[in-house]
């Protein structure tokens, strides 16, 4: 019974962390000036996607989308309005970042669920602020000319490259814990 509680607790704490990550994520789609030769760090640009606003971060996105990185390999102009690229993000390793928060979780006993979460919070900040192993995604994106400039139009491929595939990361973490708890 003790093992099925602290599975739950660490499903909702960690279910807490990368909402937050996803939802500040979704708010960084504002990025500007995407089409720069240069590679462009996400957190410094903020309305390069297609009708979008600058977002308010919490301490964790903020460090997480400090270090996103955007490069466009090439654009094709389709028409006046519309056109496609293909772009790399380039994002820390969220998969590695949560299995060591997992894992720090796992072996803390005798805390809240509160301190679970600020403990889960520092380590995922302390994981973040040091040389953190990174990947790199090639996609596919439509683009569509806005006062000007060329902007990325939001879809659900960009949203999983930017966010580090955080939501498909969760996902396979609640299926692990709930599968843990039937058995």
């Amino acid at each position: 019974m003790v093992l099925h509680q602290r599975r739950r607790r660490m499903l909702l704490i960690t279910s807490v962390l990368l909402i937050l990550i996803v939802a500040s994520g979704l708010a960084y789609l504002f990025l500007r000036q995407a089409f720069a030769p240069k590679e462009q760090v996400l957190a410094d640009h903020w309305d390069m996607v297609f009708q979008t606003e600058e977002p308010v971060l919490g301490s964790t996105a903020k460090l997480y989308y400090g270090q996103v990185k955007i490069k466009m390999t090439s654009h094709e102009r389709i028409d006046q309005e519309k056109g496609k690229a293909v772009v790399m993000v380039t994002t820390p390793d969220m998969q590695k970042i949560m299995d060591q928060v997992i894992a720090l979780l796992q072996s803390t006993n005798g805390l809240t669920d509160e301190q679970r979460k600020d403990l889960a919070r520092r380590k995922m900040d302390e994981l973040l602020t040091q040389d953190t192993e990174i990947v790199s995604t090639t996609i596919d994106v439509e683009t569509r000319m806005s006062d000007g400039e060329w902007k990325i139009v939001s879809s659900d491929a960009w949203i999983k490259a930017i966010s580090g595939n955080v939501a498909e990361i969760y996902r396979t973490y609640r299926s692990e814990a709930l599968a843990g708890d039937m058995g």
